[in-house]
């Protein structure tokens, strides 16, 4: 399953479908490899600092740099 061509949402673009890549309150980093079609750990933080929202990208979407359009969620809770 390639995670960029999933549709970004019936109600797009007022409420999108996200993937996440960094979880809220963690200090990791994964990124989606298009090649391999898997997720791959990205970086550590090597500070004590953690990623205060959760954040990903809007599959099916494109940025003029060729990238899928980033998003942030906040919450109060990380995500699963």
């Amino acid at each position: 399953m390639n995670y960029l061509t999933l549709p970004a949402g019936q109600r797009a673009p007022h409420v999108v479908r996200a993937v996440i890549e960094i979880s809220k309150d963690t200090n990791t980093k994964f990124e989606y490899d298009e090649a391999l079609n898997i997720f791959v750990l990205d970086r550590v933080l090597l500070s004590c600092m953690l990623y205060p929202p959760n954040y990903g990208f809007i599959p099916s979407t494109r940025a003029d740099a060729g990238d899928a359009l980033d998003i942030f969620i906040y919450m109060a809770t990380p995500m699963p």
